[in-house]
């Protein structure tokens, strides 16, 4: 199914289903732990898309990508767990631009783009609380364009933040 909007603009848009598609790829996902208090993950993904058949409203798709599928997706993290409780995790991720409507205009498009995350704190049984950053280069993005008003979603800046979780019994 792919979201079309329709001529009456954002608040018109109908789902419709692709006569025929396809889809390959793969995946790999890798878990470690080198020493007890270190895990790390890591991960890849690629995939190709295509519309083997797909046509709606007068328009032909047909051996266009989807929208909003990146050719390819990478992730990785560590988390280091001293033995009184506190603890660094860092994690980046990574995902290769992707159009975003059907007609894969080349000015509609999300940016390949890198985030890192991190945070520093404390956990025991019944409580985690820590001091987190997004986005922590501050990366400029677009993550959605709406091409039927040239219009954009800029991603989420820097975002800095302190978390407290208690569990309660």
């Amino acid at each position: 199914q792919v979201g079309i909007i329709g001529p009456g603009g954002p608040q018109d848009v109908f789902l419709v289903n692709a006569g025929k598609s396809e889809l390959k790829g793969f995946e790999v996902e890798a878990f470690a732990l080198p020493i007890e208090q270190l895990k790390l993950r890591g991960s890849v993904g690629y995939v190709e898309t295509k519309f083997i058949e797909f046509s709606t409203n007068g328009k032909d798709y047909t051996g266009n990508e989807f929208p909003n599928a990146p050719k390819w997706t990478l992730a990785g993290s560590a988390r280091y767990s001293f033995d009184n409780g506190i603890y660094v995790h860092a994690d980046a991720n990574y995902r290769s631009k992707a159009f975003t409507e059907p007609n894969n205009d080349p000015s509609g498009h999300e940016d390949a783009r890198t985030l890192v995350n991190a945070k520093i704190g404390y956990k025991t049984e019944k409580i985690d609380a820590y001091i987190y950053s997004t986005n922590i280069f501050d990366e400029d993005y677009v993550s959605s364009i709406f091409e039927f008003n040239d219009t954009g979603k800029i991603g989420d800046g820097r975002t800095v933040g302190v978390r407290l979780n208690i569990k309660l019994d």
